[in-house]
């Protein structure tokens, strides 16, 4: 069963007690940048540098600063690329993941390394 990112969404911010009262919230989740011999390029690691400028230009266009809220997870890839966006303009910004950090950081090794 797959959740809409909407539902999840307000799942989250029900429980969420943010350090601010947020203008805007912005919540993003990406893909992970292909591992190597991936057969079905999904985010090549070759479109990075593409996938941040459109993400800052996005974020740019709506208006994003140090009174906005970003949530993400900290997958390595578009979740990282968005966080850093976010630092740069300040914003606060929390990095959600979805495991214990043990867990998180096993599972992205053994994902990343699959294709």
């Amino acid at each position: 069963m797959s959740l809409s990112a909407d539902t999840v969404f307000v799942s989250a911010f029900k429980k969420y007690k943010p350090p601010i009262e947020p203008r805007y919230v912005f919540l993003f989740s990406g893909h992970m940048i292909d591992a190597p011999g991936r057969k079905e390029a999904r985010f090549p690691p070759g479109k990075e540098a593409k996938a941040a400028e459109a993400i800052a230009r996005k974020l740019d266009e709506l208006g994003a600063g140090e009174k906005d809220l970003a949530l993400c997870g900290g997958a390595c890839g578009g979740d990282l690329l968005f966080a850093e966006a976010c630092e740069m303009r300040r914003l606060h910004l929390e990095i959600r993941i979805p495991f214990d950090e043990p867990t998180f950081l096993k599972n992205s090794v053994t994902f990343a390394g699959q294709s």
